[in-house]
């Protein structure tokens, strides 16, 4: 791939049957960054080599740090949101960029930037560099892969999976709202997955990938009796595999939302305390 800053895009649609073109937005357009399960990410996909790295790491260096490491990103972010019946909101989000930190004794300088080409990282790395003023240090002449564990391994990759198999994670949603009670007379379900990849590279030599999932399945429901309005929500998800996501899982959300909206019209309001006052004598 080439260079890429910050990208941001909206597909707004009026129901499902306009939801097909936004596919290729928000899934199979991006089939050609899910090679994050082995090493490398950031060197095939964006060309940070080890030789890019050493250069912005000694130009952070350059005025006599103790310490410097790079913070790598790249982040994609989906979300389907169903209301008043139909999925009328459906969006991604592209976050991409690497800080560079400097650190000098108790002091740390830091520069950002969202374009991974060379001249950006080392103009970023100078501003970092600007926290001391001594002489010039240099990063390790080479990096090893520090070995991490696998704390979410996932069944397929987030971006992997097709818009087709999220839109009736809401609709599901929606339905089970509405059914477990007449009070119920509105519902707002909403499914979000994002994917973030990280690598981090410092000046001591440790160089280091992880790939971070993150899902949930939410509905936020309204409830009226004899003209009251109540309101509750409830979500289910974390680093999941997207199997997760299950008919029992939405029963879940749709209960515990529902439910607890519905309590709400039997609440009271509570007594204020009574508070009393001591003095104390010197």
């Amino acid at each position: 791939m080439g260079e890429m800053s910050r990208r941001s895009f909206l597909k707004t649609t009026a129901g499902v049957a306009a939801m097909g073109a936004a596919v290729p937005i928000l899934s199979g357009g991006w089939q050609q960054l899910l090679g994050a399960e082995k090493p490398g990410y950031f060197e095939r996909e964006f060309g940070i080599t080890d030789a890019l790295c050493q250069k912005v790491l000694a130009e952070a260096l350059s005025r006599g740090g103790d310490f410097a490491d790079l913070y790598f990103e790249h982040t994609i972010s989906n979300w389907i949101i169903l209301e008043d019946g139909k999925v009328n909101r459906a969006f991604s989000d592209v976050a991409l960029g690497v800080g560079i930190r400097t650190v000098k004794g108790d002091q740390v300088g830091y520069g950002f930037t969202q374009e991974l080409n060379e001249k950006s990282m080392l103009n970023a790395a100078a501003i970092a560099a600007t926290i001391s003023s001594g002489l010039r240090a240099k990063p390790a002449a080479r990096f090893a892969w520090l070995e991490t564990k696998n704390y979410y391994p996932l069944e397929q990759l987030l971006t992997a999976i097709a818009l087709e198999s999220k839109l009736p994670l809401v609709q599901k949603l929606n339905e089970k709202c509405f059914a477990l009670s007449p009070l119920v007379v509105k519902v707002t379900a909403q499914f979000h997955d994002q994917q973030k990849r990280i690598m981090v590279v410092n000046s001591e030599g440790v160089k280091a990938e992880d790939l971070q999932p993150r899902d949930y399945l939410t509905a936020q429901v309204v409830a009226e009796k004899n003209g009251k309005r109540e309101q509750a929500g409830w979500n289910l998800g974390g680093r999941q595999n997207f199997s997760f996501f299950t008919q029992n899982a939405i029963d879940e959300i749709a209960a515990k939302a529902v439910n607890d909206s519905l309590l709400l019209f039997d609440a009271v309001q509570p007594r204020p305390a009574k508070c009393r006052w001591f003095s104390r004598q010197a």
